[in-house]
């Protein structure tokens, strides 16, 4: 096997929706924050948030499609499809393939669940794959985060929305080109300021 690099060829993201400003969430949702200091902090200006019916996977599909376009390919031209998320459309379903399905790919199709690592942990394996013998292979990041949160919530309701971002990844024979190289590093003795106690099966939904 030859060593091969791993190039972006294809962008493509996807907001749902018009932008709802700091401002009309202030006076539409009786939000009670700090205005400037909240801008000044996060850089947050506007969010998107979806429309009822539109799931993850509608968002994630959206995005695949534009970079696809960009990359001039066709989705049976897909060697995989990996995504990123921590919103999936159901509980025992990947994502990935619903998106595949969405598309009109046949390759494998899977999710990764990291958080706001998610893409980055996608793009990891991508590149390996690339690296590997994969000729094209879509990476998605994609969430519909005001699924569970409160629009009145001063503390998370401006800071989480919805959208997407895709990218294809496709082999060079120069190996020196493109994605070099990814660091990724984990800790997981501070999972408990971060984690949602309920939903999983620690603790079930009922």
């Amino acid at each position: 096997m030859g060593s091969w690099g791993a190039v972006f060829t294809g962008y493509g993201a996807f907001l749902p929706g018009p932008p709802i400003s700091n401002r009309a969430l202030l006076e539409q949702h009786g939000q009670q924050f700090d205005l400037e200091k909240h801008e000044a902090t996060t850089g947050i200006l506007a969010r998107h948030w979806a429309a009822p019916g539109q799931a993850t996977s509608h968002i994630a599909a959206e995005a695949a499609k534009r970079a696809l376009q960009q990359a001039q390919l066709d989705p049976a031209q897909l060697d995989r499809i990996i995504l990123g998320t921590s919103s999936p459309d159901y509980t025992n379903l990947a994502a990935a393939c619903r998106v595949q399905q969405l598309i009109g790919a046949t390759c494998p199709a899977s999710d990764i669940t990291a958080a706001c690592a998610g893409f980055i942990y996608a793009l990891e394996q991508a590149a390996c794959l690339v690296r590997t013998g994969a000729r094209h292979v879509l990476v998605i990041g994609a969430d519909t985060k005001s699924r569970f949160i409160r629009a009145d919530d001063p503390v998370f309701g401006p800071i989480f929305s919805d959208g997407g971002g895709a990218v294809v990844l496709s082999a060079t024979d120069r190996p020196e080109a493109g994605l070099l190289d990814i660091l990724l590093w984990a800790d997981g003795s501070g999972f408990e300021t971060l984690y949602v106690p309920a939903g999983g099966s620690m603790l079930p939904a009922s």
